[in-house]
């Protein structure tokens, strides 16, 4: 099928990304004050005939004089430009306004096909429908975001505009790995992801807090197909008062549970703070692979540089996570990171088989036996085998396990990340006795 990238534009707060969620089954930030969505959002639903793009938005305001509203007018832009379709959101309370009609007398004269949305049906007459939103577009479509009432309409609307190409052939739907970009406010997460995407794909502003949504973002690494995904920046609990901001940390910690690299950026000039080191722990606990980046370090003199370097490397030596100089503003450190960003991946997705896996076990086992147990026999390790990928997951089965002690545990664990060149990911092992066949059930 022809791809269709559908762009869903309109002024603040008129419902564009509850419609989004409706359909793409994505959780984008909602709340009753404007302005929540501020970068561009992919995502996707699919129909019977294929796949539609849609593409959310900020609330356009014309003529602002707010520089930040101004870099959310031109994501707005940049989503008409690429979109194949349009989507025009009003709200169906306030009536159309003086800039919804400039808003659809400019998407009109666009070669592209444009649908207008009346949002908030349900609370709406077919007499108020017909005698306020006929004046704007002669087609246009009731829908609720919050019932769904229309929403299947819209679908066929979209579907409509598949058409089917001479060759096609079908392919099987290819789950990308997700790269996501963790770190406090400010840290230059959104700079560190339009440097890798070479564009101006999301809002970099001095303003703390400019990303809200955890945005996902199609990029391509070498050989490989990805998705990007710029978070809003983590503060600690403590200072989190706001429920959107709590639902924006939320979000960005729940990436890592699909994350199969993240990238923590660190701002150099605050220096190493107690909540870069709680992030960096939840990332290497949720089985994601990780490498850190020490952003602005080009603002420190050398002492502060050796300060900050060393006691970085000493907090995570027990993890042999990638750490990385950077500048995104400079662009210094990019060819690093992109070459530790593809070496994680491979580490991160390796599958070894139950053979090999046993091999390394029966070697690191003969290299340092396994201690004797209390009865005075020695713990038996005799087989060990794959029980989930991404991450690596190992299932050890032997005798008397129980006894194994923590030291031990934690040498066959580094024997695998060795033997199995482990690169910024971790490996979860298990330990389960064999089953007596003489014990009563």
């Amino acid at each position: 099928m022809t791809s269709v990238r559908i762009a869903i534009i309109g002024r603040p707060n008129v419902g564009k990304s509850t419609l989004f969620n409706q359909l793409t089954r994505q959780r984008a930030l909602i709340d009753n004050q404007p302005g929540v969505t501020r970068d561009r959002r992919c995502g996707t639903f699919a129909t019977e005939n294929g796949v539609i793009e849609l593409i959310d938005t900020a609330g356009f305001l014309d003529e602002s004089t707010d520089d930040l509203q101004n870099l959310m007018n031109e994501q707005t832009e940049l989503a008409i430009q690429v979109a194949s379709a349009i989507w025009m959101v009003v709200d169906s309370e306030q009536g159309p306004t003086e800039l919804d009609r400039v808003l659809w007398n400019k998407i009109s004269q666009l070669d592209v096909p444009v649908l207008l949305l009346v949002n908030k049906a349900d609370r709406l007459t077919h007499q108020e429908e017909s005698a306020e939103f006929y004046q704007l577009g002669s087609e246009y479509q009731l829908v609720s975001g919050k019932t769904r009432a229309g929403i299947t309409a819209l679908t066929s609307w979209a579907e409509s505009l598949l058409t089917p190409t001479e060759d096609e052939t079908e392919k099987e739907e290819q789950q990308l790995d997700h790269i996501c970009v963790l770190g406090r406010p400010n840290a230059g997460k959104s700079t560190l992801c339009n440097a890798l995407l070479k564009d101006n794909r999301v809002i970099v502003s001095d303003h703390a807090g400019t990303t809200r949504d955890a945005i996902e973002i199609p990029f391509k690494l070498g050989e490989k197909e990805l998705i990007l995904v710029d978070t809003a920046g983590v503060r600690r609990k403590s200072r989190v008062k706001i429920k959107l901001e709590q639902q924006m940390i939320w979000q960005a910690l729940g990436t890592l549970k699909y994350s199969a690299v993240t990238i923590i950026v660190v701002d150099s000039t605050v220096g190493l703070t107690d909540q870069d080191l709680r992030l960096m722990q939840h990332t290497w606990q949720s089985g994601s692979g990780m490498l850190i980046c020490l952003n602005k370090w080009d603002l420190l003199d050398q002492e502060a540089r050796d300060t900050l370097f060393q006691f970085t490397k000493n907090f995570t030596k027990q993890w042999d996570t990638p750490i990385i100089k950077t500048s995104f503003s400079k662009g210094k450190g990019l060819a690093l990171v992109r070459t530790n960003i593809s070496k994680v991946i491979d580490s991160f997705n390796t599958r070894p088989s139950t053979a090999f896996l046993t091999k390394i076990l029966n070697t690191a086992v003969k290299a340092n036996p396994a201690p004797l147990s209390p009865r005075k026999t020695r713990v038996q390790l005799r087989f060990a085998h794959p029980i989930g990928y991404s991450p690596l997951r190992i299932k050890i089965t032997g005798k008397q396990l129980d006894n194994l002690p923590g030291t031990y545990k934690k040498y066959i664990q580094n024997a695998y990340k060795s033997s199995l060149k482990l690169f910024g990911t971790t490996v979860f092992i298990t330990y389960d006795n064999d089953s007596n066949p003489y014990q009563k059930k």
